[in-house]
């Protein structure tokens, strides 16, 4: 029986494309990316290399990888309007096109669909390569108190 401790995945490399720079986040979303981000002609991209942990038993891109990354859309929008505040997920909804294959570099560039003052909308359609693999749209409101939570910082 395969368990985690007898895979290695530390010596899988990301090699993200051209200008991305990995997301500093903790423990469980380095361990479901690491991500990357970068700014390309005015949009935020956010992106992560598939890796055999990311593979399903079926030999592809396991939802649930696809389901946590839609789950950092809001990230690029919050960095945008100037947004710090905690912003927890209402509502999030993943509608699987195709599926994404070991090697493959998933990506997207969320985009604001509306602001109100709680509350921010969301959407994005996510990229295998070039490939549509997921269509995403979220909910996320705005905690206007402090909550400890730290400033998100931008790629260099």
């Amino acid at each position: 029986m395969t368990t985690p401790e007898t895979i290695s995945f530390t010596n899988e490399p990301d090699t993200p494309p051209a200008g991305y720079a990995q997301i500093p986040y903790g423990e469980p979303e380095t361990f479901a990316g690491p991500y990357y981000e970068r700014e390309a002609d005015g949009r935020f991209q956010l992106g992560f290399r598939v890796k055999r942990r990311h593979i399903n038993h079926g030999g592809f891109l396991h939802g649930g990888f696809i389901a946590t990354f839609c789950d950092l859309q809001v990230r690029p929008i919050k960095l945008a309007l100037g947004l710090f505040e905690f912003s927890p997920t209402v509502s999030i909804a993943v509608d699987y096109l195709e599926s994404g294959k070991l090697g493959d570099w998933i990506w997207m560039e969320p985009e604001l669909v509306k602001q109100t003052g709680k509350m921010l909308f969301t959407q994005a359609i996510v990229m295998a390569e070039d490939r549509a693999i997921a269509r995403t749209n979220a909910i996320y409101r705005i905690m206007r108190h402090d909550t400890g939570a730290k400033e998100p910082t931008r790629p260099t």
